[in-house]
Formats: structure tokens, C-alpha cells, sequence
């Protein structure tokens, strides 16, 4: 992005260029603009968080491919399947929704909820989120009142902002509660978790091309290793160096491995690139989400090489947002 665009934005102070934009994204003005404009938004993001202009003509990595479908494709799609209740209409219509946990209710705020109705067990979250998840194992040991707080203060926060991802500001929020998966017994033999594991599968044109897994997911921290799709082969050479775990124990590959592949592949399919996430237990899979812009488009954990790599196997689709369509042609 050339200098000359943030003229109306430096402020007279003139801090450096990323600096100042690490205070202007998280200003309103800065929203307005992912409302309105994402494309630009999408520029400063990137600027921001790499300290140079994303070719928008050329990209290449798997990073830069997804800013570029975020801003000039149509995402109506993505937020649908973003939504954790609404992916749940796109799955049925594939004819998928065994794979789907129960759904056990959806709420607007946390004091519509009957717990009374709910299971002694079960996982509580927003539509719309990451991180906002509670775990209870035991409804009668749970204070309630600091469970709604949370609740509240997670649903009234617009998600997609933050990271710069405009297909998630369009999500409804809720607050939504499923059957709990329970840690199968031969995980434990291999890893000691507090999560089951959880198989991502990245897709390129409805194909799956790698598998990340990852457990013990609490408080934000993971342990996670790279697998080839097709051979389970411990592919850590596509991570970046600092990602590569050392204490990582090899998993043996899941039961069913081909069917959860051809899931992944039929959620996929159509997408130029998806993320699936399953659950596996004990042969039994589940699906977790599907994520279009993984770590918002901007993933650090795969190598330079390994960006490249995916990036190659996305071929961009024509451009579909009009307004950015005819202010390309005149520019």
C-alpha cells in the first residue's frame, strides 16, 4: 500500500507508519471501513501485521490467496458456514448431519437459558466466536452466575473486527450449547489431553491436502503436529521452526481416517480452500467447524515453503464483488 493512502489517517505526531496502524485498527473509524470498504481494510490489516503491501495482481501463498477471495469473491457462503448453527442448515443439505453433536439449544443471552433443561454434561459457546467455549462436566458444580457473565460479555462482542474478517461481522450472534465429546480412552493412551483430539483438514477444491492435529487445547495453549493425508507420515518439515514441537508424541492415524477424509471433502467441495475440523471418538466422527480464514487468513505456523506450496494448489476464481470489479478496471 503505498504511503500516499494514509495521508488522511497519519497522525500529526507522524508515528511510524505500522505503529500508528496498530492503533487504527482498533479504532471505530477502522470498523466502519471492514463494513464498507474491506478490501482496504483488508491492505491495512496486512500492512500492519507484515510492514508490506499484499500484491492484490500477484499472490501466492496460501496467506495472501485467502485475503485475496475475502476481498473479491463473494463470502455470503463463508459466514454461513462460519456460523456454528447456521453451518448446521449447509450440512444437512449435504446429507452429513449424522456427523453433527446434538444440539441441546440456542439462546440470544444468557438469561433465556433453562439449565434445568440441559444434560448433567455439556459444552456451552457463541456462534460466532473462538474461545468463548465452557466445558461442564458437572452442571450441579457450575456457578452460574459467573457462567452467564461470560456468556454475555462474549455474545455481545462482534466478532470478525478484530482479525480483520469481514464474513464474520454478518454472523447473528447467540449463544448455542451441544453434547460434550468425551476424551476416548485411546487417546489417553498416547497423549495426556484434557481435549479430544482434533483432526484439521485443509482442502483445496473439495481435496484434502494436509492434516494438522492438535490436543489439549486449554486456555488458548496447543500441542500440534503436521501429518501427510493420505500416508500419515509426521510431515513437521511444513511447519515453521519455531512451531515444531519437540515433545510431540506421533499419533497413530484414527479409525475411519478415509471416511473423515471424504467428509472433509464433501463439506469442501466448491470452496477454492476450507479448513475442516473432526472429532474421532472411539470411530465415531464428529464435525467441528469449517473455517475459511484460518488464524484470520494469516496462519504463522506453516513454513515459507509449505505457504507456497497451497498457495499453488488455489486457482482464484473470477471476480464477483462489483464495486471492487469496476474500481479495478479504473485504476
Amino acid at each position: 500500500m503505498k504511503l500516499k493512502k494514509f495521508k488522511k489517517l497519519l497522525h500529526p505526531l507522524r508515528l511510524g507508519k505500522q505503529k500508528y496502524l496498530s492503533y487504527y485498527v482498533k479504532s471505530q473509524k477502522y470498523r466502519q471501513l471492514i463494513d464498507t470498504n474491506p478490501q482496504q481494510a483488508l491492505e491495512i490489516f496486512w500492512y500492519k501485521r507484515y510492514g508490506r503491501d499484499i500484491d492484490w495482481d500477484n499472490p501466492r501463498t496460501l496467506n495472501e490467496k485467502i485475503q485475496w477471495l475475502e476481498a473479491f469473491t463473494d463470502t455470503i457462503q463463508w459466514t454461513e458456514c462460519a456460523d456454528k448453527v447456521l453451518m448446521r442448515n449447509y450440512i444437512k443439505r449435504l446429507g452429513l448431519e449424522k456427523y453433527l453433536p446434538k444440539l441441546y439449544g440456542v439462546w440470544e443471552c444468557a438469561e433465556d437459558i433453562d439449565f434445568a433443561s440441559l444434560p448433567k454434561s455439556f459444552a456451552i459457546k457463541c456462534n460466532h466466536d473462538c474461545g468463548s467455549t465452557v466445558v461442564v462436566y458437572d452442571k450441579d458444580t457450575i456457578d452460574f452466575q459467573k457462567l452467564c457473565l461470560h456468556l454475555n460479555r462474549c455474545v455481545s462482542i462482534p466478532y470478525g473486527y478484530d482479525a480483520c474478517e469481514p464474513h464474520y461481522t454478518r454472523i447473528k450472534r447467540c449463544i448455542m450449547a451441544e453434547e460434550l465429546l468425551p476424551i476416548p480412552d485411546a487417546t489417553k493412551e498416547h497423549v495426556d489431553s484434557q481435549s479430544p483430539l482434533d483432526y484439521k483438514i485443509w482442502c483445496f477444491d473439495g481435496k484434502a491436502y494436509a492434516i494438522f492435529v492438535c490436543y489439549d487445547r486449554i486456555n488458548g495453549h496447543a500441542v500440534f503436529d503436521s501429518y501427510d493425508v493420505h500416508t500419515w507420515e509426521i510431515r513437521r518439515d511444513r511447519l515453521s521452526p519455531r512451531y515444531r514441537q519437540q515433545n510431540f508424541k506421533q499419533i497413530p492415524p484414527p479409525i475411519h481416517l478415509d471416511e473423515m477424509i471424504r467428509v472433509a471433502e464433501q463439506l469442501a467441495a466448491g470452496f477454492p480452500q476450507m479448513r475442516v475440523d473432526l472429532y474421532n471418538i472411539d470411530g465415531r466422527i464428529f464435525i467441528g467447524e469449517m473455517t475459511l480464514t484460518s488464524a484470520g487468513g494469516r496462519m504463522p505456523y506453516w513454513s515459507d515453503e509449505f505457504q507456497l506450496e497451497m498457495g499453488n494448489r488455489i486457482t482464484l476464481p473470477p471476480i464477483t464483488k462489483s464495486y471492487y470489479k469496476n474500481k479495478r478496471k479504473n485504476s
